[in-house]
């Protein structure tokens, strides 16, 4: 009865860390352009887009101290230089935020800690309309940060 016991025990162990292996697993994009995706679905549809408004952010893990973060800051002010770009500083914070000629918005967040650095990036881009030039615009975009 106990080898019994321990017979089952030990299946329903392998079972639950199957189970737990498979559903644990993340989901990646196919690197294509689901806003653009989006977009002709819905005009598909005839659906108007009068407002629309897209926001990503990023955990940036590989950054493991504020000196690499700001070099990633500066990477990113020289591949984007018609952009305004402000850093703001406290205590609790290290922020550089910039701003494109089309009004989207990069900003770049560390926490000051005591251990290893913390950083994440928030992209952010409206608009009022959806038509060819924001297609373009979006494509030119996403091969920019490639």
């Amino acid at each position: 009865m106990k080898e019994k016991l321990k017979f089952i025990l030990s299946i329903t162990a392998i079972m639950g860390f199957i189970i737990f292996q498979y559903g644990n697993r993340t989901t990646v994009a196919d690197g294509g352009l689901d806003l653009l995706k989006l977009a002709s679905v819905l005009q598909g549809e005839n659906i108007l887009l009068n407002e629309w408004s897209v926001n990503a952010r990023e955990h940036l893990v590989k950054l493991k101290t504020q000196q690499e973060i700001e070099v990633y800051a500066e990477d990113l002010r020289q591949k984007f230089p018609e952009w305004k770009w402000t850093v703001t500083s406290t205590r609790q914070k290290w922020e550089v935020t910039a701003v494109s000629p089309a009004h989207e918005t990069l900003q770049l967040l560390a926490t000051h800690t005591n251990q290893k650095a913390d950083a994440y990036i928030v992209y952010r881009v409206n608009g009022t309309a959806w038509n060819r030039d924001v297609e373009s615009f979006s494509q030119m975009a996403n091969l920019k940060l490639d």
